[in-house]
């Protein structure tokens, strides 16, 4: 995409504060989010072992960025378990002034093509229904294989919510 390169950096070498700033603008487009979905130590603790970010630069300024790691525990859930050779994409965001020019689908592409150049079976992922993300995920080849619904106040959101889970075989 012209103007915006990528890199992927290990999430103990990212500049954790400016990814949860941009994380949280993004997330802030989303009617149930407050803007603090994350901060510097969320992200290093959600990485987790191998965690790493992608980052879509625009010169020196971040404009997006997404979490990859290989699946770990805390990705089953009842009812649900990603396929043990998955890698986990997650706590991706735009920076508002950026959205709609392709930068999601570039980090998108790039976790498959680091899952695809480790091995990894598939690509898993989640996101509330009420995100309106579902649909784009299909069209990028994702399919959901499993909902959670919640009462509201869980993760502190106001309202009932649905969590979909999707995968992408690679």
């Amino acid at each position: 995409m012209n103007g915006v390169e990528l890199a992927v950096v290990a999430a103990g070498e990212a500049d954790l504060e400016t990814i949860a700033a941009l994380v949280n603008r993004a997330f802030l487009t989303h009617a149930l989010m407050r803007g603090d979905r994350t901060d510097a130590g969320g992200l290093l603790e959600e990485s987790g072992e191998g965690g790493r970010f992608i980052l879509a630069k625009a010169g020196e300024t971040i404009v997006g960025s997404a979490m990859v790691r290989p699946v770990n525990a805390t990705d089953v859930h009842d009812g649900y378990a990603p396929p043990a050779t998955a890698l986990y994409y997650g706590l991706a965001g735009v920076d508002t002034r950026q959205m709609k020019r392709g930068i999601g689908r570039l980090l998108l592409g790039e976790a498959e093509r680091i899952g695809r150049e480790h091995a990894h079976t598939h690509i898993a992922l989640n996101t509330l229904y009420e995100f309106d993300l579902v649909p784009y995920y299909i069209r990028q080849g994702y399919a959901p294989v499993f909902e959670e619904r919640f009462e509201a106040d869980h993760w502190g959101l106001p309202e009932p919510h649905r969590v979909c889970y999707l995968e992408k075989k690679l």
